[in-house]
């Protein structure tokens, strides 16, 4: 029986009077050679296999099958059953008298995009979780998977691994500085001078930046420490109200002041031999030959677009305030004074 002789005396006449005589049970997928029904004769052989009992489950399908193939192997070959499972157990597992339950999966071809690479793999995995166990492929906190870890894995999906990580960098930048401005009654009033020239301060930023397979995503600043204060800048505001007469050059002078008149006519006789309304092209206008910048800078469009085109009382209000904020600088004749 299966490979294993017995001798057995018996009077009895058949086949199955043998093999009751040796206390052999025949079970229903047993085969007896020869038949049961046939007589005995001395000395005769009597074979009797026993098929091995398994049950495959195939990919969630439970099939029984009895197989005298000595192998896991051998009995899925024999039942006609893909060589190119998943199995639970070694195919080269032999099969003994216990019935023997396996599972076996059909593999599914996927496309896993990992770190930026993508290759293509066969897995019998279930879910996307049991393909990266199978793979051995941790996640850290940061990283993002697509589809979910319970997903169920099908043929043909992309699973997407992006390995999330963050690393800080420190960079120099400036602090601006901030005006004080300070009212001076001893300014005539729309003036203004600089006392203290403000300068920005410096600062080292620490940036926290977020990559996704090592490209740069995005960034945030986590820290600032000024290395360098920075210097307020000091500005006077004039609050000095302008002089007023009643008419100089027979128009009204309301808002005009004529200070150190004067001292602006022998500069203006210097720069522009005494010519309030010249205009040479130069770029250069009026009795004191302001440029439309220098002119602009301190008011002068409150009067005209254009020196040349202001007053001489006009001219000297606004020379008066340049004066209050830098002397006699701007004016090359200014040792005229």
């Amino acid at each position: 029986m299966n490979g294993v002789s017995t001798h057995v005396n018996t009077f009895g006449h058949t086949v199955a009077d043998a093999l009751s005589a040796a206390h052999v049970t025949i079970g229903a997928h047993d085969t007896v050679i020869p038949a049961t029904s046939n007589s005995l004769a001395d000395g005769q052989t009597i074979t009797v296999l026993q098929p091995h009992q398994l049950t495959v489950t195939l990919n969630g399908k439970k099939t029984t099958l009895w197989t005298m193939s000595s192998t896991v192997g051998q009995a899925l070959q024999e039942a006609g059953i893909s060589a190119n499972l998943a199995l639970s157990v070694n195919r080269s597992l032999t099969l003994g008298r216990q019935p023997l339950s396996i599972v076996g999966e059909t593999p599914k071809t996927i496309t896993l995009v990992a770190g930026g690479k993508s290759r293509s793999v066969d897995t019998a995995a279930d879910t996307v979780n049991d393909l990266l166990v199978q793979l051995g492929i941790t996640l850290n906190h940061n990283d993002q998977l697509t589809p979910s870890a319970s997903t169920a894995v099908t043929e043909g999906m992309t699973v997407t691994v992006k390995r999330v990580t963050t690393k800080t960098e420190v960079v120099g930048a400036s602090v601006a500085f901030t005006t004080v401005k300070t009212n001076d009654s001893s300014l005539a009033k729309g003036t203004t001078k600089v006392t203290t020239k403000g300068k920005d301060g410096v600062a080292a930023q620490t940036w926290t930046l977020t990559l996704v397979d090592g490209s740069q995503t995005g960034k945030s600043l986590t820290s600032q420490t000024v290395t360098t204060a920075p210097v307020a800048e000091q500005e006077k505001v004039g609050t000095k109200a302008s002089v007023s007469a009643s008419s100089v050059g027979g128009g009204s002078t309301a808002g005009l002041n004529l200070a150190n008149e004067a001292m602006w006519d022998r500069i203006a006789q210097c720069e522009s031999t005494g010519n309030w309304s010249i205009n040479s092209g130069n770029g250069y206008y009026g009795g004191l030959q302001f440029n439309i910048q220098t002119w602009d800078s301190v008011g002068g469009q409150q009067f005209a677009s254009r020196p040349d085109l202001a007053t001489k009382a006009e001219q000297i209000t606004v020379a008066n305030r340049l004066y209050a904020q830098r002397g006699l600088q701007p004016w090359q004749c200014g040792s005229a004074a």
